[in-house]
Protein backbone atom coordinates (compact mmCIF):
# COMPACT_ATOMS: atom_id res chain seq x y z
CA UNK A 1 0.00 0.00 0.00
CA UNK A 2 1.16 3.54 -0.70
CA UNK A 3 0.09 6.48 1.42
CA UNK A 4 0.71 10.06 0.30
CA UNK A 5 1.17 12.66 3.00
CA UNK A 6 1.12 16.37 2.19
CA UNK A 7 3.48 18.25 4.49
CA UNK A 8 2.84 21.95 5.07
CA UNK A 9 5.87 23.34 6.86
CA UNK A 10 5.77 26.34 9.20
CA UNK A 11 8.14 28.16 6.81
CA UNK A 12 5.52 27.98 4.01
CA UNK A 13 7.03 25.07 2.06
CA UNK A 14 4.63 22.33 0.92
CA UNK A 15 5.50 18.89 -0.39
CA UNK A 16 4.07 15.42 -0.84
CA UNK A 17 5.90 12.31 0.36
CA UNK A 18 4.73 8.87 -0.80
CA UNK A 19 5.34 6.09 1.72
CA UNK A 20 5.29 2.54 0.30
CA UNK A 21 4.78 0.04 3.12
CA UNK A 22 5.56 -2.93 0.86
CA UNK A 23 8.96 -1.72 -0.39
CA UNK A 24 9.50 0.38 2.78
CA UNK A 25 10.55 3.40 0.75
CA UNK A 26 9.67 7.09 0.97
CA UNK A 27 9.57 9.05 -2.30
CA UNK A 28 10.35 12.71 -1.57
CA UNK A 29 9.00 15.70 -3.53
CA UNK A 30 12.28 15.89 -5.51
CA UNK A 31 11.88 12.24 -6.60
CA UNK A 32 14.56 10.87 -4.30
CA UNK A 33 13.67 7.44 -2.90
CA UNK A 34 14.86 6.63 0.63
CA UNK A 35 14.26 3.68 2.96
CA UNK A 36 12.07 4.27 6.01
CA UNK A 37 10.75 2.35 8.99
CA UNK A 38 7.68 2.56 11.21
CA UNK A 39 6.94 0.85 14.50
CA UNK A 40 3.30 -0.29 14.47
CA UNK A 41 1.21 1.79 16.85
CA UNK A 42 3.82 4.52 17.21
CA UNK A 43 3.59 8.08 15.95
CA UNK A 44 7.08 8.13 14.38
CA UNK A 45 8.53 7.43 10.94
CA UNK A 46 12.30 7.05 10.61
CA UNK A 47 13.70 7.97 7.18
CA UNK A 48 17.26 6.99 6.33
CA UNK A 49 18.92 9.90 4.52
CA UNK A 50 22.40 10.33 3.12
CA UNK A 51 23.33 12.21 6.28
CA UNK A 52 21.81 9.76 8.76
CA UNK A 53 18.34 9.10 10.09
CA UNK A 54 15.57 11.70 10.35
CA UNK A 55 12.61 10.98 12.62
CA UNK A 56 9.22 12.47 11.76
CA UNK A 57 6.99 12.57 14.86
CA UNK A 58 3.25 13.11 14.52
CA UNK A 59 0.93 14.27 17.30
CA UNK A 60 -1.76 11.86 16.05
CA UNK A 61 -1.67 8.61 14.08
CA UNK A 62 -2.97 9.40 10.59
CA UNK A 63 -3.89 6.55 8.25
CA UNK A 64 -7.04 7.59 6.37
CA UNK A 65 -7.50 10.13 3.57
CA UNK A 66 -8.26 13.53 5.05
CA UNK A 67 -6.80 12.85 8.48
CA UNK A 68 -4.33 15.48 9.66
CA UNK A 69 -1.77 15.93 12.40
CA UNK A 70 0.87 18.36 13.55
CA UNK A 71 4.39 17.03 13.02
CA UNK A 72 7.98 17.79 13.91
CA UNK A 73 11.25 16.30 12.73
CA UNK A 74 14.54 15.54 14.40
CA UNK A 75 16.01 18.04 11.88
CA UNK A 76 14.01 20.87 13.51
CA UNK A 77 11.17 21.21 11.00
CA UNK A 78 7.53 21.60 12.10
CA UNK A 79 4.13 21.98 10.52
CA UNK A 80 0.98 20.09 9.63
CA UNK A 81 0.57 16.89 7.66
CA UNK A 82 -2.51 15.48 5.92
CA UNK A 83 -3.12 12.13 4.22
CA UNK A 84 -4.01 13.07 0.64
CA UNK A 85 -4.14 9.65 -1.04
CA UNK A 86 -3.97 5.92 -0.42
CA UNK A 87 -3.33 3.43 -3.21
Amino acid sequence: MKITIKYEFDNGDVGDVVYDNVAWTATLPDGKVLPYSYVEGSKDLKVNTDGGEVTVSFSEIISEVGQASAFSTSAGQKGNARVSAIA
